[in-house]
């Protein structure tokens, strides 16, 4: 569609999750662009270009869908254990912008499904988005390659059987 790039954030903990350091970088980006959708529990004011959900529960089908209408997912975190919303937003197809810390290098293969930043570098981060927001075609690959990632190593269901063979293999030593 000829809209704004939509760019999703999820996290409930907006100044944690490196909300402040993606609403620097969003403002790099030239006006009409793209939107920002922040879904959070902190209280953060609406600008231009900018919506703030704070009413959204996880697994909701109002936040699945939000998923599904994005263009690109951001997360730019200053922690994280491992990045359940960056997986969600790879298996619903998007391109994941995220901080290298926790988990989220083994979700997000750099240059593949989307791209890794350092924590806090608001620089790196506006220059994936540019990225992202200009070239739809690479959007779509990172989205498909991320698709793609989610299903093959992120798969409940596949790895739960898995585990049980693993755990049938070591029974039978």
């Amino acid at each position: 569609n000829g809209g704004p790039v939509r760019i999703l954030f999820v996290g409930g903990d907006f100044y944690r999750k490196g909300g402040e350091t993606l609403l620097r970088a969003f403002r790099s980006l030239p006006g009409g662009r793209a939107e920002l959708v922040l879904v959070t529990r902190s209280r953060i004011p609406e600008g231009p270009g900018i919506r703030v959900l704070d009413h959204l529960r996880p697994n909701s089908a109002e936040l699945i869908s939000l998923f599904r209408s994005s263009h690109l997912f951001a997360l730019p975190t200053e922690a994280e254990a491992f990045g359940i919303a960056a997986i969600e937003a790879s298996a619903a197809g998007l391109p994941v912008i995220a901080s290298r810390v926790g988990g989220l290098p083994d979700i997000v293969e750099d240059g593949a499904t989307g791209f890794l930043v350092p924590p806090g570098d608001a620089e790196a981060l506006a220059a994936c988005l540019h990225a992202l927001v200009d070239q739809p075609d690479l959007r779509a690959r990172f989205g498909k390659a991320a698709r793609e990632r989610a299903l093959t190593y992120f798969d409940a269901r596949k790895n739960a059987g898995r585990v049980a063979e693993i755990l049938m293999e070591i029974g039978k030593n």
